[in-house]
C-alpha cells in the first residue's frame, strides 16, 4: 500500500539523519527488539535500542530473534545504521498482526453504502451506520473498509470518493481522559459513543481551527489535527496516572503508573496526577513513559535517574544488597549466631539467606542447635513413617515421608497419602530437568518432578499425556500457580497451556499409582515448545 513505501522513507530519513548527529551510533553495540506488550502499532513495535527498552509495568520487549530466528542484529550487535535498516525490513512483516491494537473497526452507512473506520473498541460510526467487523488492526480496517491511509492519515481519496469530499472534520476527545495518540481525530460525524466516549468539534477549544465548524477533505483534516496534537490544552485531558518518588537514601527518582500505585518502601511521593510529559520533566527520566531510555537491570534491583551522576543507574531494592560480583541484589544475610555450630549460607530454592550447620554437624531435634554428627539421624523415631535422605542443597540429612505418606499439618509425622495428593511431595533424588519436545517415560514407583524452560514467555504450548491402564495423576505449575491436573485417570489426553507473560518455567509433577494398585505403573509426557 502506499502508506507503506511513505513510512518506509520516513523512517529511512529520520534514522538517517539522527546518525549523522548523535554520539556513539557508530559502535556496534545496538540490536533489534521487538515490543510484545501491551499492542502496538506499525510505528513502534520494532525498535533499535543498545539495552532492552523493556519498562516493567509499562512495556514488555524480546530480541528480535524470538520471533526471526535467523535476523541479525540480535544475538550480537551492529552499527546504527545496520541494524536500523534490518529494522526498517522487519516492520512490516505479517507478523505484526499478533502484536497490533486490534481497536478499529468498520461501519457501512445503511443509505449511501459508503464505509468508514471507527477506533476503539467500544465506539461506533453513530446513527444510520451499521457494524462490520471489529476487532481489526489498522490496516486490516483499511482493506476491508476500502479508505486507504484511514488509521495512518496517508493516502486518501479512495472509498468511493469518501475520503476527498469536503465532510470531514477535526474532534478532540473531552472524557475520558486521552494519550497524545487519540486525544484529537478526524472523523466526518461526531465520535461521540454515549457512556464511553465523548468528543467535541476542535474548535470548541481552538477557536480559529479549520475543518471544524465547516468541512474539509480528509488530507486538509489530517494536516490540522496533526498541527494540534502537541499543544499544551491537551494537559487538560490527558490521563493523569502518573506520580513521581524520590528514594529516602539515595535520592533517584522514579515514575509509577496507576493512581493507587506506590515506590514501595523507602520511596517518598513527590508528585502525583501527573500526565506522562509532566512525570518525565519532573523525574528528569527522558521518555520514562514510552519504555525509551531505560537501562536493564539485574535481579532485585529497578532502573531510576541519578541526579549527582546525570545518569539512568540500577540500584538494589530495599532488604536487599550487592553481591560480592555485583551482577544481583541479593537480601541482606541474617544473624546465625544464636545456633550454634551455625552459618550463613545463600539458597538458591528460596532466593534467600537462611542458617545451615557447619561441616560435620546437623541439626538437633527442635532445630535451635548445631550438633556433632556421627550418624544418619533415625528420622523414623522422631517422624513416624519417614526415612533419612542426604539433601545437597542444604549440605545435611533431611526427613522424608516413606512412598505412599505425607506430612501432616504439623509436619510431626507421616500419614497415608491414599494417593489423592492436591500438592505432592518429591524427594529431592526424584527433582529432574527436563526440556520442551522431549517425551518423558516412567521412572519410579514414587512422585517425579520436572522443571522446563520453555525460554518464551509468551505463547501458548501443547501438553500431551499417556497413563495407561495404572492410574496417574499429572500435576503441572506455571509461576507457581496450578494451571492443570489430570485427575486420577488411566487414559491419554492433551491440553493446550498459555504462557503468562511473566515466567518461561512450567513443573510437572507425576504422582504415581494414585489409587494404590500394587501393580508397576507406566506413564509417558510431552511438554511441547512454544508456537
Amino acid at each position: 500500500m502506499q502508506y507503506k513505501a511513505y513510512y518506509i522513507l520516513l523512517l529511512i530519513f529520520y534514522f538517517g539523519s539522527f546518525h549523522n548527529y548523535v554520539k556513539g551510533q557508530t559502535d556496534n553495540n545496538w540490536k533489534i527488539w521487538i515490543k510484545t506488550d501491551p499492542c502496538s502499532g506499525r510505528h513502534d513495535w520494532i525498535s533499535v535500542a543498545k539495552e532492552n527498552p523493556t519498562s516493567y509495568g509499562l512495556n514488555f520487549y524480546e530480541l528480535a530473534n524470538f520471533l526471526f530466528p535467523n535476523v541479525k542484529c540480535t544475538t550480537f550487535g551492529c552499527s546504527f545504521s545496520d541494524a536500523t535498516i534490518v529494522a526498517n525490513n522487519l516492520k512490516f512483516a505479517d507478523e505484526f498482526f499478533d502484536y497490533c491494537c486490534r481497536d478499529y473497526s468498520v461501519w457501512e452507512n445503511s443509505t449511501t453504502k459508503a464505509r468508514s473506520v471507527v477506533l476503539g473498541n467500544y465506539s461506533t460510526a453513530g446513527f444510520g451506520w451499521n457494524f462490520i467487523k471489529g476487532d481489526l488492526c489498522c490496516e486490516e480496517a483499511e482493506l476491508l473498509s476500502g479508505v486507504a491511509g484511514a488509521c495512518s492519515g496517508q493516502g486518501g481519496n479512495q472509498n468511493n470518493g469518501n475520503n476527498g469530499s469536503g465532510d470531514w472534520k477535526v474532534w478532540i476527545k473531552t472524557s475520558p481522559c486521552a494519550g497524545r495518540h487519540d486525544w484529537v481525530s478526524v472523523a466526518k460525524d461526531n465520535p461521540t459513543s454515549f457512556g464511553l466516549n465523548y468528543y467535541e468539534v476542535a474548535n470548541t477549544i481552538f477557536p480559529q481551527a479549520s475543518c471544524t465548524t465547516f468541512g474539509c477533505n480528509f488530507s486538509d483534516a489530517t494536516t490540522v489535527a496533526n498541527s494540534l496534537k502537541t499543544s499544551d490544552v491537551f494537559f487538560r485531558y490527558c490521563c493523569r496516572d502518573y506520580s513521581v518518588w524520590e528514594n529516602s537514601q539515595t535520592r533517584a527518582r522514579t515514575i509509577v503508573v496507576g493512581k493507587l500505585s506506590t515506590g514501595g518502601f523507602g520511596w517518598t511521593l513527590v508528585k502525583s496526577d501527573l500526565c506522562c510529559e509532566e512525570a518525565e520533566t519532573l523525574s528528569g527520566i527522558s521518555n520514562a513513559c514510552s519504555g525509551r531510555d531505560k537501562i536493564n537491570c539485574w535481579p532485585n534491583s529497578y532502573g531510576a535517574w541519578n541526579p549527582q551522576t546525570q545518569r539512568m543507574e540500577c540500584f538494589c531494592n530495599p532488604g536487599t544488597i550487592w553481591d560480592a560480583t555485583q551482577n544481583a541484589c541479593v537480601p541482606t544475610p541474617v544473624d546465625c549466631s544464636g545456633y550454634a555450630n551455625s552459618e550463613t549460607r545463600w539458597d538458591p530454592a528460596s532466593n534467600q539467606y537462611l542458617c545451615y550447620c557447619k561441616q560435620g554437624f546437623e541439626w538437633n531435634t527442635t532445630r535451635t542447635a548445631c550438633i556433632p554428627q556421627n550418624t544418619i539421624p533415625d528420622c523414623n523415631a522422631y517422624y513416624k513413617n519417614s526415612y533419612a535422605a542426604w539433601d545437597n542443597a542444604s549440605n545435611q540429612y533431611l526427613c522424608y515421608c516413606n512412598i505412599g505418606y505425607v506430612w501432616n499439618a504439623a509436619r510431626t509425622e507421616c500419614i497415608p497419602s491414599g494417593g489423592q495428593q492436591d500438592e505432592p511431595v518429591v524427594n529431592p533424588q526424584q527433582k529432574k530437568n527436563g526440556e520442551c519436545n522431549i517425551q518423558y517415560k516412567s521412572g519410579a514407583n514414587e512422585a517425579e518432578q520436572y522443571t522446563i524452560d520453555v525460554k518464551r514467555n509468551f505463547g501458548s504450548l501443547n501438553f500431551a499425556y499417556e497413563t495407561y491402564s495404572v492410574k496417574d495423576r499429572i500435576h503441572i505449575y506455571h509461576g507457581g500457580i496450578k494451571v492443570f491436573d489430570s485427575g486420577c485417570v488411566g487414559a491419554n489426553g492433551s491440553q493446550t497451556l498459555n504462557l503468562n507473560g511473566a515466567s518461561s518455567i512450567f513443573t510437572i509433577i507425576v504422582d504415581p499409582k494414585c489409587d494404590q494398585d500394587q501393580s508397576d505403573t507406566s506413564w509417558n509426557f510431552t511438554l511441547g515448545c512454544p508456537n
